[in-house]
Formats: C-alpha cells, sequence, structure tokens
C-alpha cells in the first residue's frame, strides 16, 4: 500500500471512531454501555492513529507513540467486559468497583512515564536499540521495572479471565430470559455473538504469537491491526445499524 493511500484509509478511520465515540460521549442519556462504548471508539481513534506512526517507515520520525500501545494491552479486556455486561443490565449504574480492573493499566503507564517523559533523541536512541536487539519486546533497565515478557503473560491471562466472564454472563442471562429476549432483539444478539467471537480470536491469536511460537516478539504491527479489525467490527455494526447511535433509541431497544 502506497504511503498517500495508507493515511487516506487511517484517516478515515480514525476520524470515524472518533466521531461515533464523541456522539456517544455526548448525547444525552443515561445508558453506561453507551459511555463505555464512547471509550472503545475513541481508543480505537488513538490506536488507529498510533499504528500508521508506528509503521517501519514512520517510527524514527515519529517515536513519540513508542511504547504508547503497551498499556492499552490492560484496558482493553475490562473495557469489552464492561460493554457486555452493561448491556445485559442496561439499568444498572456505573459500579465504581469495576474501575480496580484498570490498576494494570495504571502500573504499567507509571513504569513507561520516565521513557514517556524524555526527549525526542533519548526517544530515538531507545527505539534503534530495540531494532538492533531484534527484539520488540527487550527488556530495558533504562525504562522499566519489569521484563515485558511478564507482562504478555499476564496480559493473555487478563484477556482470558475476561472472557470466562463474558461467556459466563452471557449463558447466565439467556438462562434467566429464558432465550426469549435475545432472539426477539436479533440486532443484539448478533453484536453480543460477533465480540466473543472475536475476543476468542484474539485471545488464540495471542497465545500463539507471542507464548507458543514467540514469533509476535520481532513485530508488534500484525498485533495492532489485530486490535485495530476488533474494534472496526464495533464501527461496522453500528455502521449498517445506524439507529443504534442515537442513545435513546439504543436505551429504548435494550
Amino acid at each position: 500500500m502506497s504511503n498517500a493511500g495508507s493515511v487516506y484509509i487511517f484517516s478515515i478511520v480514525s476520524s470515524l471512531c472518533v466521531l461515533f465515540g464523541l456522539n456517544f460521549l455526548f448525547r444525552k442519556g443515561n445508558l453506561v454501555a453507551a459511555k463505555i462504548l464512547a471509550a472503545e471508539f475513541l481508543l480505537l481513534g488513538y490506536l488507529v492513529v498510533a499504528a500508521y506512526f508506528l509503521l517501519p517507515e514512520n517510527i524514527i520520525e515519529t517515536p513519540y507513540f513508542f511504547r504508547t500501545f503497551a498499556p492499552l494491552f490492560y484496558v482493553l479486556p475490562p473495557l469489552n467486559f464492561m460493554f457486555l455486561w452493561y448491556l445485559f443490565h442496561p439499568k444498572a449504574k456505573f459500579n465504581k468497583v469495576h474501575l480496580l480492573f484498570f490498576l494494570p493499566f495504571v502500573v504499567q503507564l507509571i513504569e513507561y512515564l520516565p521513557f514517556y517523559l524524555s526527549d525526542k533523541a533519548t526517544k530515538i536512541q531507545e527505539i534503534k536499540w530495540m531494532l538492533t536487539q531484534g527484539d520488540f519486546f527487550a527488556f530495558s533497565e533504562r525504562f522499566m521495572w519489569f521484563d515485558p515478557i511478564c507482562h504478555v503473560y499476564a496480559k493473555f491471562a487478563m484477556y482470558l479471565i475476561f472472557y470466562i466472564a463474558m461467556v459466563y454472563y452471557y449463558f447466565q442471562f439467556r438462562r434467566d430470559k429464558q432465550n426469549e429476549v435475545l432472539f426477539q432483539k436479533g440486532v443484539f444478539h448478533f453484536w453480543i455473538i460477533g465480540i466473543l467471537l472475536l475476543r476468542f480470536c484474539t485471545i488464540f491469536y495471542l497465545w500463539y504469537l507471542f507464548i507458543y511460537t514467540g514469533s509476535g516478539k520481532s513485530s508488534f504491527i500484525m498485533t495492532d491491526y489485530l486490535l485495530i479489525a476488533e474494534f472496526v467490527f464495533h464501527l461496522f455494526y453500528l455502521a449498517i445499524n445506524p439507529k443504534l447511535l442515537d442513545v435513546n433509541i439504543l436505551a429504548e431497544n435494550l
């Protein structure tokens, strides 16, 4: 793909994500699931932009996005779980206990803070060192507390735990409602099934790429696109069901 074509595609996708996110964030309505969806879309908008500047041809020129993806891997599982949970409990108020899910994100964010606050020359030096190692998960004692492989295992475990919880609440909801509501509301059922299938594919891919073969350590580009594809599903689903962009309609249907 040409650089101009990459800019065009990344710009379109990121712009749509930001617009969808702002729509759910500022539309009137007391639906927690909508606010979580807003956070997911805004995060996706950032992921798309960051993925572009992390491409091999751009990473040295714009080193500011380097290692900003890593803490966000801790954000994605709880956001997906919370979105599904609040879909099943649309009248529930936000439970502050759910904020504890983001403690691992805060830990790694603080861990990488010295690198984020370093100047451009230092960032470029660190990137070049990483490239010479041939390992995007090389342990840098200057800017890391833990070996990155520890975070890889922790994130995989987090993905797996939250996925099991999502499947559990899905079947619990079906049992409690005697399977009636979901099949009457097919638009939501297909949405939920799509989320569960994509999450399973993500978990399997991460296990295969980073734990079973270890091949993911030589490049993070494929993983970036995988995460983006997972969130693009939300983008695509709402594009073909535009009425759900209205928070009030979303709430009435739930």
